[in-house]
Formats: C-alpha cells, structure tokens, sequence
C-alpha cells in the first residue's frame, strides 16, 4: 500500500513539473508552437515588456470559412486546398465525407438539338474549374452549377487535374473509369434516368391510367415487342389476365390505382411463384415473368384486389401464327383456352407506323410514311436516329 502511495506521489510530481516547464517555455501561453529554449532560460517571470508580434495574433481572416473542419498535410496532397494560384489555401476535404467513392462510371445521355439553337435540349453533366476533389466536391454539395435543370448528385475529376465534370445523375454506366467517381451519400432527387423517367411519366400520367409496360429497363421504350409489333404501347388496360411468351416486361409504370401480380409460370396459366407490385419497378430484366394479372386498390380496405376468374375483364395471350407471335385477346377468363388464331380470336391492336425512341421524339417521325425516310430519318447537328419502324 505504502509502495502504490509512493508511486502516485512521484508520477503527480512529474506531471507537475512537465505543465510548469512548459509553462515557462511558453512564456505562459501553454502552445506548443510558442515553445523556445531562449525562454526556458530567461530569468525572471517570463513576461515581456513589448506586444506580442503580429505572427502570434490570429485575425478574422485566418479563421476558415468553410463549415467543416480545415487542416493540412496529408488530406491537402489527397484531396486539395487551394481554389488557384494566389488564393489563400482553403482546406475543403472534409466535403468528402459527404460522398461514398468508386470507378463505376456515371451513364451519360447523347441529346438532340430539337430547337436547332447549336446546343444539346439537355445535358447530364457539366465540365468546371477545381483544382482538386476537395474543391470539386464542396461546388457538387453547394450545388452552385446547374446540370440541365437538376442538381449535382456526382462528381469525377478530369485527367487534368484543373477540372472535374459535375453530374445529377448516379446511374452507372457499365463502364470502369480510370479516375474516382464520388456519388452523393443522400442523393437529390431525380438521381437516376429510372427515377427521372419515372417522375415524366408520373407528370402525364395519374390515378385513372393504365399501367404500362416497358421494353427495357429504367422505363424505356414502351410496350412489348414482339418481331417489330409494339403491343400496349399506350397502356395495358386494367382488370385483366396477361401472358407472354419469350418476351415480357423488363420495368413497369403502375399507378397508384393500380397493382400487378406475376407469375413465373411460362405460358399464361397464372399458377406458379407469385410477386406482388404496389410500385412502379424500374428494373425486371433479371425477373422470370410468365403471366401477370392487374388488379385494383381499394383504399378503403387499403388493399390490393385482383380479379377472380368470374371477374376477370379480358385475357391476353401470345399465339404464333405460322411462326409469327402476336397478342390476342378474348373476353373473361381466357387462361389456357386459347391455342390457335382458328378459335377467331381478335388480334390486339398494335403499333405499325414510325415513331420516336421515345414519346417525346413522336413528333420528328410519325410523319415518314416508309421504313426507308423512317429509319433515315435524322436530327440535330450530330445527324441522330431516333425513329423505329414498328411492324
């Protein structure tokens, strides 16, 4: 016991003459950038007559204006600090806390010049000057460019190193970049092609409308096609039974109306594994979707209600008529009953004229009247196909 007392008695007097040394050699400031020999050894209190120099006094200017914390040494080689030649360094690394970091590219969109004014209709990114990520990333958080109307969601500096592109989109591109890509951590919205073409559709469409099927991810191209003939190109109407062959959805708009239940069945039989979809789904490519039924909500039940067998309005199938696949249609529950186009069954009407990639690139192509002035067909600077013949 008397040992420990000891020891305690000696390490607080170390402790103390530590804090006095440093005390004095501070001249009383207690900073270890203060630290002099010459004042360690001065006599006296170790005060002094004159002000202190200017070197020792921190002005408003000094203090960083940035709202994360500042600093220097490895974060500044990593991330970099000064705005440009002459600018006082500005330590803006910690913006890039704010992002998570990768090389998965950023998908960029080749636009039209619809109104021939020599500049893409829109834009998915926008070159800047910075002079490191750390720069890059604080014009990125503030969002002080704009991109084509949204705000920045992610950003990648450029080989240079005197510039970075600013993008509002995160959606990949399949591609591997040679440089860090950063993507906002809590991203603004839109911040994907899926999520953008889901907030058009959603401004065109409502309560009320049919739910759509699309032939791609991320809601593009609208419809089923099946050798050239788009099928439900403008809506799959409601109530009703639906099977497909080979070809099926690959995303799906559905209103907040509405509600989709699929089968992994192939054929039709709507038996199988079942999924149900209260949402729009913007990827099913990886989904096998034999059949499908769409249903209705009923929001006072706050349910979803699909159509029993007696119910049902109609059912849609694929027959192959000498080899060539179409949709038809019979009224009611037509589940496994059609098997040849001799039963009379209507085909469904399908699409059969030129029109855009999508419906806003309608107006440049439904007036070409054949295959050849449809295909052909060009516009803006950079002579871009955006007709497809259907059918």
């Amino acid at each position: 016991m008397i040992e420990l007392v000891a020891l305690f008695v000696i390490v607080i007097s170390v402790i103390l003459c530590i804090v006095s040394a440093m005390y004095k050699c501070t001249d009383g400031t207690m900073d270890t950038n203060d630290f002099s020999m010459e004042t360690c050894i001065k006599l006296g209190d170790g005060t002094s007559d004159s002000p202190k120099t200017a070197s020792n006094v921190v002005s408003e200017e000094q203090i960083s204006s940035s709202p994360l914390l500042s600093g220097s040494g490895v974060s500044d080689a990593l991330f970099g600090s000064g705005l440009s030649e002459g600018d006082e360094d500005i330590d803006y690394s910690s913006y890039i806390d704010y992002y998570r970091v990768s090389n998965d590219g950023v998908k960029v969109n080749t636009y039209i010049d619809a109104d021939d004014d020599g500049e893409p209709d829109f834009v998915d990114s926008v070159e800047v000057e910075a002079f490191g990520p750390g720069e890059c990333a604080k014009i990125c958080y503030e969002n002080t460019e704009d991109i084509g109307g949204y705000e920045c969601n992610a950003f990648k500096m450029n080989p240079t190193g005197a510039k970075c592109t600013l993008y509002w989109s995160q959606s990949e591109s399949g591609v591997t970049e040679n440089e860090n890509v950063f993507r906002l951590k809590v991203p603004r919205s839109p911040s994907t092609h899926s999520e953008e073409a889901l907030t058009n559709i959603e401004s065109e469409n409502g309560s009320g409308y049919d739910v759509i099927f699309y032939n791609s991810p991320g809601y593009q191209k609208p419809g089923i096609d099946l050798d050239g003939k788009i099928f439900f190109r403008d809506g799959a109407p409601g109530n009703s039974y639906y099977g497909f062959a080979l070809d099926s959805p690959k995303s799906i708009y559905i209103p907040g109306d509405k509600c989709v239940k699929t089968f992994d069945e192939i054929g039709g039989s709507g038996t199988g594994n079942e999924t149900e979809y209260t949402m729009s789904q913007p990827d099913l490519s990886g989904e096998t979707i034999g059949s499908l039924m769409i249903g209705s909500v009923n929001k006072s039940l706050g349910r979803c209600e699909y159509p029993s067998a007696s119910e049902v309005a109609s059912t849609y199938e694929v027959i192959a008529d000498s080899g060539v696949e179409a949709f038809y249609v019979t009224s009611g529950n037509g589940w496994d009953t059609i098997s040849s186009v001799e039963d009379e069954r209507p085909m469904v009407h399908y699409t059969t004229r030129c029109i855009g990639d999508s419906p806003s690139m309608d107006q440049h192509c439904t007036d070409k009247l054949t295959y050849e002035s449809c295909v052909n067909h060009t516009v803006g600077p950079t002579s871009e196909n955006v007709c497809t013949w259907q059918g």
